[in-house]
Formats: structure tokens, sequence, C-alpha cells
């Protein structure tokens, strides 16, 4: 099965072809397989002699019922994982016992798990337990983590909807099951701090049975009366606490404080990691020259005021809520001293509300020029406010803890203002620009698609029209689909145009497709054809009726699929004179010519009538994509110089001039298997390609490093 899905991504199968093969894999039947070593046979065979699609999809279809089992245990999962905190790993103090309870509820060895409770109050350190648990588990049974931070206005379903787009499997709680427990992800659901996201929470793991879940939060009673393992995490104790300070201070080049001291300021902070975390920054700051006897009498003074206001919820005016809160006030007030004239920009970067940010965002938020954008960060960092994140090979970001976040968002003086400078910075950026300035708006965008997440889930409606309408490219060809589609179906219960009805139905659509919820998709697309045939827009319709013809192309229904592309969809493109669209569509019929073994007449269509329109209109990349799509044709042909000459000579330079480096990393596989195709395979030759593509696989965190390491492992070389 993996030579199956490697061969059809790297070779010589088309895009929908792929698309409907992944769409027939993600099944949810739970029978024992029966007849699965036929199947298998059939498939590679398929792979090995290009029979027609029909054939292949017509035996997969007969199989279903029996494949699950296979796909649970031989298939790699494409899993986008979250980036545990960095200092967890080596830096843990104390928790042994809450540790250990954790360790015994997720054990790896054990057939069943059971969902664990992290319960506690705001600063003792919840998350970073688990980040260090994932972080230090055995590495025969090491964990893929994936936080979920759920927000006020979520469902089940849209959480669901989130991690199946990250696991990359289709949006039903089977799926993401099965995808969840064959990669061996511990999932954390986190900031469980409210009855209504508890609630949802609980819908959640109801249908997650038999994965490995964590849930924290500050919600007392979350799971009770559950078969649940509660762990319930306090403040630490004197001796680790002064354990704690220590070690911060000795991480931070500090000059190591008495043990009177130390003691001092553990009781003072009450125990609490998180403000005994930003003591440590505070008097390592060498600029401020202050001493541990200014923390304390500046904690108190705080902690007075704090203690003399009413607070807006009752149930957390205690005096360790009071101290955490004191210790963010300090530090913040360490850092205004600094920087006095830069008291209202800090607080900017607590209206991300995402896991951590870039410097590009981070920079537009600040609002103030990139040198002292550089060094505000850097002075936050030092005193704990912020968390530097850093990757090999990969661009500084900054981690904002939530509470650190919500704290600063109180001390914002013009929330208004900021909020706008996010969107301006989304908006900028979304709209589909083929340059290379576009481009690279387009990564940085995908740098934040936490940020954008959460920002799509909080946009005013009354600016959702225009936000779909600037994102409708991005949104389709990057995500989150998600987010998006939530959208859509917020914009759609109001009351629109009929023309803004037919773009929010594309956006949809597309965004349905990519998640693979084909059912969705189609109904979106067909009221949308419905609209726009009865409005007269006949792009419109013609767009519409191409997603049916994919969505049937994808169910193994070539003869329909190539009918509406030849009679209806083409013949309205060349009606209304698009000769982009018009190449595209070529583009489709040309891939189910291939499908169907039609491959002289599948070649001639991209050559003559595809290949040239890309270059009147100067598409660089288009023309590119077009060259591999021939050359694939010419290698299920037996061409493999011609191939390879138009992927080396044709294909590369372009993706390497534009900074694609996704589609140059599968050129290179594409090349590679190539080589192993000649009668005298070119191993070494190959072997080096595959290194160099998972190598910028793995730096990009994108699934295809996975199947990079399948293929190695196929042909036994090196990585």
């Amino acid at each position: 099965m993996r030579k199956l899905l490697h061969k059809s991504l790297y070779n010589s199968f088309s895009e929908s072809e792929v698309k409907h093969i992944i769409f027939l894999l993600n099944i949810k039947l739970d029978k024992q397989p029966e007849g699965l070593s036929e199947l298998i046979i059939a498939l590679l065979e398929y792979c090995e002699n290009h029979k027609k699609t029909h054939e292949l999809v017509n035996e997969m279809i007969e199989a279903r019922p029996h494949l699950e089992k296979l796909l649970l245990n031989t298939t790699n999962v494409l899993l986008i994982s979250s980036l545990p905190n960095p200092q967890a790993k080596d830096f843990f103090i104390g928790r042994k016992k809450e540790l250990e309870q954790l360790q015994i509820a997720l054990d790896n060895q054990q057939s069943v798990s059971i969902t664990a409770v992290l319960e506690g109050m705001a600063g003792v350190g919840k998350s970073y337990l688990v980040d260090h648990f994932a972080l230090n588990s055995p590495r025969q049974y090491r964990y893929e983590i994936l936080a979920l931070n759920p927000l006020g206005e979520e469902t089940p379903e849209s959480l669901i909807g989130q991690l199946a787009e990250r696991l990359q499997v289709l949006p039903d709680y089977a799926a993401v099951r099965h995808a969840l427990k064959a990669q061996n992800v511990l999932l954390h659901i986190e900031n469980i701090d409210t009855e209504t996201i508890a609630k949802v929470a609980m819908q959640l793991v109801a249908q997650l049975q038999g994965c490995r879940l964590v849930l924290s939060g500050r919600f007392k009673d979350l799971g009770r009366g559950k078969t649940f393992k509660q762990i319930q995490l306090k403040p630490f104790g004197e001796a680790d606490g002064i354990k704690q300070l220590q070690e911060e201070l000795e991480w931070l080049n500090a000059s190591p404080l008495p043990h009177e001291t130390l003691k001092k300021l553990v009781t003072a902070l009450d125990g609490l990691p998180l403000a005994i975390h930003l003591c440590a920054g505070y008097l390592a700051n060498r600029e401020g020259y202050k001493t541990a006897e200014d923390f304390l009498k500046e904690l108190h003074n705080t902690q007075l005021c704090l203690e003399s206001q009413l607070l807006s919820d009752a149930s957390n005016r205690n005096r360790q809520h009071c101290t955490l809160h004191a210790a963010f006030s300090v530090s913040f007030l360490a850092f205004t001293h600094q920087h006095p004239e830069h008291k209202t920009t800090l607080p900017a970067l607590g209206f991300c509300y995402a896991r951590d940010i870039g410097f590009s965002l981070a920079h537009a938020l600040l609002n103030c020029p990139e040198e002292t954008a550089k060094t505000l960060l850097y002075q936050a960092s030092k005193l704990g406010l912020l968390m530097e994140i850093r990757e090999k090979d990969k661009p500084l970001r900054w981690r904002v803890h939530p509470l650190i976040a919500q704290y600063l968002r109180t001390q914002a003086t013009d929330c208004q203002a900021i909020e706008q400078r996010l969107t301006d910075w989304f908006m900028q950026r979304l709209p589909r620009y083929d340059t290379d300035e576009g481009y690279q708006a387009w990564r940085e965008l995908n740098q934040e698609q936490d940020a954008l997440r959460t920002w799509l889930e909080r946009v005013l409606l009354e600016q959702g029209q225009t936000i779909e309408r600037a994102g409708s490219s991005y949104a389709d060809l990057n995500g989150s689909w998600t987010s998006w589609r939530q959208l859509c179906e917020k914009l759609l219960a109001t009351s629109l145009t009929d023309e803004a009805r037919s773009d929010v139905l594309w956006t949809a659509c597309r965004c349905s497709a990519n998640l693979g919820d084909l059912d969705q998709s189609y109904q979106f697309a067909e009221q949308k054809a419905q609209l726009d045939q009865r409005l007269g827009n006949e792009r419109g319709y013609a767009i519409a009726r191409w997603q049916i013809s994919d969505i049937l192309q994808r169910r193994g229904k070539l003869d329909e699929a190539l009918e509406i592309l030849q009679t209806e969809v083409l013949p309205a493109f060349k009606r209304i004179n698009d000769e982009r669209h018009i190449a595209v569509m070529y583009g489709y019929i040309a891939d189910i010519l291939k499908a169907r073994g039609e491959l002289d007449e599948a070649l001639r269509i991209r050559q003559e009538e595809e290949m040239p329109v890309y270059e009147r209109l100067g598409d660089v990349r288009a023309r590119a994509v077009t060259l591999g799509k021939i050359a694939d044709i010419l290698q299920a042909r037996g061409e493999l110089d011609e191939a390879l000459r138009i992927r080396q000579e044709e294909q590369m330079p372009v993706y390497e001039r534009l900074g694609d480096v996704r589609s140059l990393l599968i050129t290179q596989v594409q090349i590679a298997i190539l080589f192993m195709q000649f009668s005298s395979p070119r191993r070494t030759e190959a072997n080096q390609l595959l290194c160099q593509a998972l190598q910028s696989a793995q730096k990009m965190r994108i699934p295809e490093a996975g199947q990079i390491e399948a293929i190695l492992q196929d042909y036994n070389m090196d990585y």
C-alpha cells in the first residue's frame, strides 16, 4: 500500500487520480480484511503496467469494506504536529508523581488508553507537563503531540474539522479517530477554562474513544464521573520552587542568590511556576539593575493594589490569582521602565491569539520601526514575557503564554487600532499575486496559520464578505479550509446579493473538496450552478460544473466527468474567450484521457492546446506544471530520457527561481524515481536527491517528509 501511495504521488498518476485513491482509502467500516493479497497485487500491478483507472476503481470499490485494517496498520497518516515548548524537554522540576500518573494513563503499551485530565489553576504548568511527557517518551513509543486550543464558540464538529485538516483525512469522527491511533498522536485539548468549552471538549472525547487524550484547564470537575485519570496540579512546594528559580537563574547566566533570598521569593510567589519564571527574568535583566528586594517590594505593592480592586471574575479573587497577575504587572513594569515610550506598544502582541508568532506579524502589531521591534521582542523575551522559539534553519519565532497574552490585552489603550493592524496584515497578503512578492506574501501567511485561523473565527460578520473575496484563492490552495468554510457558512446564513452568494458558494465548495468532504462540495457546487444559470453567469456556471466533473472523476465516473468537460465546461469558456480556463480545462481532459490509457491524445492536448496558452500568458509556473504532466506521459510511454530532460532542464530551474520549495522537492523525488527506472538504475544519484528532498520537507514540516522516508525504505537507501 505504501508503494501504491508514493508511486501515485510521484510517478505517473494525475493529481485527480491521487485524490480519488485517497478518497477511497478513507473508509469507515470495521470488518476483518478478506482477500487483501489479491487486491494489493492488483493495485501494484496497476502502478507497474498502467492499467485503466476505471478497472482499478472497480476493484477498489468492491474491496472497500476490507481495507480499513490495512489502512490502520500500514499507511502513513499525513500529520501536521504542534511544536512543543522546547525548554520542556530538559528543563523540568519536580512533578514526579503527576508525571507518573500521566505515564500510567497514556502508557503506549496498553491496548486501551485512558483519557487524562490535568486540572489546576492558571500558571501551574499544565501544558508544560504534557510537553515534557511527550518529548521524553521512549523512542520506540515516541508521541506526535497535537495541541488543540478551542475558542469560546467552537463546536465538536468544528474541532473535528480542524483535526481532520491537520491530519489530512476526511472530516468525520471515524477518519480522525483512526488517524490519531495510526500515527501514535497524543491529542492535547488545552485551556478548558469554562463550562461551555468543557461541554464541547467532552462531546469530542466521547467520539474519540481509544485515542490517547489529555484535557487540561482551570475548569473544576472536568470529566468527573468518567473513567478518566484525574491529575491535580498544585503550585510548587518550597523545595521545588527554589530549585526552579535556581536553575532558571543559572540558565539565564544570572548571579546566584542566597538560599534565604530564594526562599523569600518563592514564598512571595506562592510557588507558581509561571510567576517564578517571570521573577527569574526580572532578576537576570542586567539593564534594569534590579535586586530581589526591589522585586519583592514591587510585587507586594502590586498585590495590595489588585486585592483592593473588584476583579470581574469573583471566583478567582484569591491570593494566588492576585500573585500571578502581580508578577505579570511587575515584569511589564520593568519593561516599561526600560522603554517608557513603548508602554502601549508591547500589549499589541496579546491580540494575535496564536500559540506563537513570527517577526513579520509581530512587527505589524507593534507598529514601530523594524530595529525597534527587534529590540522590544528581545527585551520582552529576556524578561520572560515572551519565549524565543528557535528551530534549526528556520526564522526565529516567539511564543506568548495565553495568560500573559490575556494580561497584555488588558494593558492596551487602543484595541480597535490593534485589531485593524492585524486585519490589514492579513488582507495585504491574501489576494493572489503571480509575482515573487505575491509568493513571499503567501509564504508569510503559511507561517501564521494558527493566527489566521483564530482571526477568521473572530472577524466581524460585516467584514466577512470582503475577506472572503480577498482570500478565496489563498483559501483554496492553502487553507485553513475548516475555518474558511465556517466563515462561508456564516455568510450564507445572512442576506447576500445573488452575485455575492455565488462567490461564497464557490469558496465553500473548494474548501469542502480540499477537506475531502465531496458530498458537501457537490451540494455547494450544485447550488452555485443553479444560481449562476438563473443569473445568466456563464463563467460561474462553467466553474461550478467543472467542480462537479472533478468530483465525479474522483469517484471513478470518468465517462460522466469527461462528458461534462467536453460538452458544457470547455465550450462555455470558449464562448467568453477565457484563455486561462480553456487551458486549465484542456488539462483536466488530458488527465482523464491519460487515466483511460489514451496517452497519445493526452500528450497532444498538453502540447498543442494547453502549453501554448500559458506561454502566451507568460505564466511560467503553470507552464512548468504542464511540462511535468508531459513528462508523466512520456515516462508512462517508456521515454525516460526525454522525461528526465524536461524535469531537470525545464521544471527545476523554474521552481528554484520562484522559491517554490515544495514543488522543487517533489520534482527531485520524481527524478529520483526516474533514475531507478532505467535499465541500469542510477542509485547513488537517486539516493542523493531523495535525501535532499527529505531534508527540505522536514524543514518545512510538511506531510511529504513521511512519504519520502517510505520511498527511501522501499529502495533500501540510507537517509
